[in-house]
């Protein structure tokens, strides 16, 4: 094992606790005086000494994170150990209007590196434990790169480019802490490889909002991201046999008036993939389908503070079962901001998440269990200055839907840094 990033790592975290209680003391001795301007950032390093504010002025917003995983499986699984991945992003947004070129515009680039994994081969577990890991290749690319327009006063956007499929299609914000890849959107639409992380790939994408809390996205996408040869680097391949992947997604929310006290989303979603494609039985297919539902709502505020309380949220999803290797998923799990007493800013989540074969596959297959079963258990720990540290606990059942592997724990910890 490499330790030189688990030591870089601890190092970061030192360094940041330490400034953290600095911070604080400074705080109880110093007279009360206006804040810099800087201290409006919530980053590492504030506006890096007043560049964040100049580029701002011209339209211009940069931020630097690093997303650190550190997880050990300590009992069942394929490999038991301690394995780390890294994920280092850059994005820039550039507001066209006060750049001096038109109004209603965005641009948006983001690049990626990773660093580390897969920590999948290790577990063996179908629904990745880490929805950082990658594909054990090391990798610096354009992840993101779109233009987006907005009509009607917002009522209507458009965006073209290279774009992630889980910003606009599949999000629940409470299951969003969570660290199992399938909480960010269920394994029934990421087995056919669509455009995600950590390779996206072209789209062109359409939201209508007809009234303050309801929308319609509708998007097309090109069929296979990048280079499935190779995942080290940006590649925008274009063929006719990648086809083509459809999505669809109309849903109601809160208004920004009642997302304090009375937060809620429902929608309902599809996709429709044109590529070509090997199915679980060898055979040769043409097409693939499916749908999900997803749901969270607030239910608990807390009297002396709204913005503190408890979520739900739950996650149902469907794919043609005579071809797909998931046939269907389910998750769900608690959200509770502020649980501790004086820790406002944490957060602890709950989830499960269930990923199952079809009646076909199990006929088809012999040695098949229905379903793998991941619970997480997690508590985001906000430092502050951009910095947040959460401990992870998963216990995963029939890790790859099969009795060949005991049930697995992995325990980890996650840093998030925003320089």
């Amino acid at each position: 094992m490499n330790w030189v990033p688990l030591k870089r790592m601890i190092a970061i975290l030192i360094y940041s606790l330490a400034f953290h209680i600095q911070f604080v003391n400074s705080q109880e001795l110093a007279e009360p005086e206006a804040a810099p301007a800087e201290q409006e950032y919530d980053a590492l390093f504030g506006s890096w000494g007043g560049l964040k504010d100049s580029l701002l002025e011209s339209g211009i917003t940069i931020e630097a994170a690093v997303t650190g995983n550190i997880m050990g499986l300590v009992s069942g699984g394929l490999d038991r150990g301690i394995y780390q991945t890294f994920a280092y992003q850059l994005t820039t947004t550039i507001d066209s209007e006060s750049a001096g070129l038109w109004s209603n515009g965005t641009f948006l680039f983001s690049g990626l590196a990773l660093t580390g994994g897969p920590l999948h081969n290790k577990v063996g577990d179908y629904q990745w434990s880490s929805n950082i890991d990658s594909y054990g290749v090391d990798t610096l690319q354009l992840y993101e790169a779109w233009y987006e327009h907005s009509f009607m006063e917002g009522k209507l956007t458009v965006l073209a480019g290279l774009h992630e499929y889980n910003s606009d299609f599949y999000s629940l914000d409470y299951a969003s802490t969570l660290i199992n890849s399938s909480f960010a959107f269920g394994p029934e639409v990421s087995q056919v490889g669509n455009s995600t992380y950590p390779i996206t790939s072209l789209a062109a994408r359409v939201r209508i909002q007809p009234t303050e809390n309801s929308y319609l996205a509708l998007a097309v996408y090109d069929g296979v991201p990048g280079n499935p040869k190779n995942y080290g680097r940006t590649s925008v391949i274009l063929e006719k046999k990648d086809g083509l992947f459809y999505a669809a997604e109309a849903g109601i929310t809160s208004t920004e008036e009642d997302s304090v006290t009375d937060y809620f989303k429902l929608a309902v979603g599809g996709w429709y993939q044109t590529t070509n494609f090997i199915d679980y039985a060898d055979r040769e297919r043409s097409n693939n389908s499916g749908a999900y539902i997803i749901a969270e709502r607030k239910i608990l505020s807390e009297e002396s503070d709204p913005a503190q309380g408890l979520g739900v949220f739950g996650q149902f999803g469907l794919a043609q079962g005579d071809r797909n290797f998931i046939a269907q998923y389910l998750g769900a799990g608690l959200h509770y901001t502020g649980l501790i007493c004086g820790r406002d800013l944490d957060i602890a989540t709950f989830g499960v998440a269930s990923a199952m074969h079809g009646d076909d596959y199990l006929n088809d297959i012999e040695g098949s269990v229905r379903a793998e079963t991941a619970l997480e258990a997690s508590y985001r720990i906000n430092l502050g200055h951009g910095i947040a540290i959460q401990p992870d606990v998963q216990y995963i059942v029939n890790p790859g839907l099969t009795t060949d592997e005991n049930h697995a724990v992995v325990v980890g910890t996650r840093i998030d840094i925003i320089f």
